[in-house]
């Protein structure tokens, strides 16, 4: 079965847009932060892919930093759409 559900649809102001991708960049990240600090916990290592992840997203956090500087001094509109897409499976 596949499903999409719209997570984000709609025209923000530069700082509202920032702050809202900001913010679910940061909730990835303490995700996979906490999922990596229980794999430590538990069985004493890293979780490779949390970590990998973290960085990732790190990076493509400060992407979208940077290109929200000229957007904010310019004090542009900003369109997001945004779905997620699922894919459920017995596999």
């Amino acid at each position: 079965m596949k499903e999409k559900v719209k997570l984000i649809e709609g025209v923000f102001n530069s700082e509202e847009a920032q702050e809202l991708l900001h913010n679910l960049f940061e909730s990835k990240i303490k995700f996979h932060e906490l999922k990596n600090f229980q794999s430590k916990q538990r069985y004493g290592k890293e979780d490779t892919f949390a970590v990998n992840k973290i960085a990732m997203l790190k990076n493509n956090a400060s992407i979208i930093h940077e290109l929200f500087q000229e957007a904010i001094q310019k004090n542009q509109k900003v369109k997001i759409d945004a779905v997620i897409k699922m894919q459920f499976s017995d596999k």
